[in-house]
């Protein structure tokens, strides 16, 4: 707002009912100081939208988005796992949607996961993340190339070339795709990938 205050010489609320007429976006991130118009955004598969460090969500809001989010993971979500799909903290947003009754919440493995607010729904969400859990976490010597696929899809589905094979690995416990970290870093090794030596995500 303050860039185009100055560019215009025009004051906030003048700016605010121009902006107005173009059903303009404000961004989740960023205390939601940075603003788009909707012809701009190009947004992924979990409607998401980025311009540098800047998010902007089809939801609208961090609330809406996170409900949706939670309400339609397989089995559920924790609070890294969203932060690794949405770039930004959001214990507060939890703790608020909580409160309000709008997702549920239990603890799994000594982590907080955060469910529907529909019983039966949650219920089958901390079933499937308790299966999950239980697994062996064992890691074989070749990758599977079904694993391999959905590694490097994610990195497409991020928009960079290299991510931290932790960030990598919540993403895709998000789908329910359980796959640890040894195992990105195996693909990540096979295709030469060096994310150690660029400040990955």
């Amino acid at each position: 707002m303050n860039s185009l205050m100055k560019a215009t010489k025009r004051g906030r609320r003048s700016l605010f009912r121009d902006l107005s007429k173009f059903n303009y976006l404000s961004s989740y991130t960023h205390a939601g100081r940075y603003y788009t118009i909707p012809e701009i955004p190009k947004f992924d598969k979990n409607g998401l939208w980025f311009f540098n460090s800047v998010g902007f969500t089809q939801a609208i809001t961090l609330k809406s988005a996170v409900t949706n989010f939670v309400e339609e993971a397989k089995s559920g979500l924790t609070h890294s796992e969203l932060q690794a799909l949405l770039h930004t903290r959001a214990h507060n947003t939890l703790l608020g949607l909580v409160r309000e009754k709008k997702i549920g919440r239990e603890k799994v493995e000594k982590e907080y996961v955060y469910t529907s607010p529909h019983e039966k729904r949650a219920s089958e969400q901390i079933v499937k993340r308790t299966a999950h859990a239980t697994k062996s976490s064992d890691v074989k010597a070749d990758t599977p190339d079904a694993i391999t696929m959905e590694v490097l899809l994610e990195l497409v589905y991020a928009g960079r070339v290299t991510v931290a094979p932790k960030t990598i690995s919540k993403r895709l416990a998000i789908r329910s795709v359980m796959v640890s970290e040894q195992q990105i870093k195996q693909v990540y090794e096979q295709f030469g990938i060096d994310w150690s030596k660029k400040n990955p995500v």
